[in-house]
Parts: structure tokens; sequence; C-alpha cells
């Protein structure tokens, strides 16, 4: 049953651009050069719809959104379809680890690139986050996505994947990076 509210939510791509997204992005995807990186944003189409799935929360509910066709039409080239398995192993964390998490890859960087210096990674993953969901840190969850969940991912130590849920903004954001050496 709880997977049924999601199920029943549709989806559009959404596009919110600020230029913390993009540095993010940008560095990202130097340092993840043989891999990359992708962002994307998803947005109820009908924004009271939703109000029970955001309530429920997405743990429950991972398979039944990555299962959305809209969903895998815009991620195709993660590879969704051919997922090892749905749901993926994932863990719960806050907003506040995502940025620590972030600025984690961005400082150690890929296989073969430069890494960012501490500072800047710290810089680029704060603003980052901020610009995703403001002053709404505290109501949003992430789920951190384990290992090469797709055949996108190089599994190795470079892929990350992370699914951020907004519900007071109503948005669910999905970033995936890999590399390879």
């Amino acid at each position: 049953m709880s997977g049924a509210i999601w199920e029943d939510v549709a989806w559009r791509v959404g596009s919110r651009s600020a230029p913390a997204i993009t540095a993010f992005v940008d560095t990202a995807a130097e340092l993840f050069a043989n891999g990359g990186c992708v962002l994307r944003l998803f947005e109820p189409l009908d924004a009271q719809r939703p109000d029970a799935a955001f309530a429920r929360g997405l743990a429950p509910c991972l398979a039944a959104f990555l299962g959305r066709p809209e969903v895998r039409r815009e991620l195709e080239a993660i590879e969704i379809r051919s997922a090892k398995s749905l749901p993926p192993a994932h863990r719960l964390m806050t907003t506040f680890e995502l940025e620590g998490a972030l600025t984690s890859a961005l400082h150690s960087g890929g296989a073969y690139t430069r890494a960012v210096g501490e500072e800047r990674a710290r810089v680029l993953s704060r603003q980052f986050v901020d610009a995703l969901v403001a002053d709404r840190r505290l109501t949003c969850s992430v789920f951190a996505i384990e290992g090469a969940w797709t055949r996108w991912f190089h599994d190795v130590a470079w892929d990350y994947s992370y699914v951020l849920l907004d519900p007071v903004g109503r948005a669910l954001w999905m970033l995936f990076m890999t590399d390879t050496d």
C-alpha cells in the first residue's frame, strides 16, 4: 500500500538554476571526467496530490518512484532499467551529512583528476545544498544509494547516488556521480 501512493504521483522534470548549482555540477563533471555527474529535479505535476506520499517519506517507496516511466525516461543515461536491484540498498542521512559527503567527494577527486582544495570543496558543497533546499534543511531527507546499482556506475570508489526529498519545496533532487580508472 505504501508504494501505491508514490506510484500514483506523476512527476515532471523541474528546472531551477543558480550559480551555486552550476558551479558544483561543473566541478564534479570535471573531477569525474571518465564517468560523469547527473543532477535532476523532479516535481509533482499535481501540487496537492503528493502530500500523503511526502508525509510518508521516500524510504518505503523508492522503488515505486524509480519505476515511474517519466523518471526512467529522464534518467535513461543512468540505466535504471538495468538496475541490479530495486529498491537499491540505501541509508538515510541529513542535508548536513550530504554536504559533508559532497565535500569529501570533491576533496578526494576522481580517478585521474586533481582534487579540489578543502576550503573550496566545503564552499561548493555548502552553497550547492543551500541552493537546493534554502532554509528547509531540517525538513528534508537524503537517501544515499549504495554502490553500483546500475550499469552506468563503474563499481569503484567513485560511485555516488543521492536522492534528496524536500516535502516543503515539493521537490525530489537526484544526484549521481561516477568515475573510473
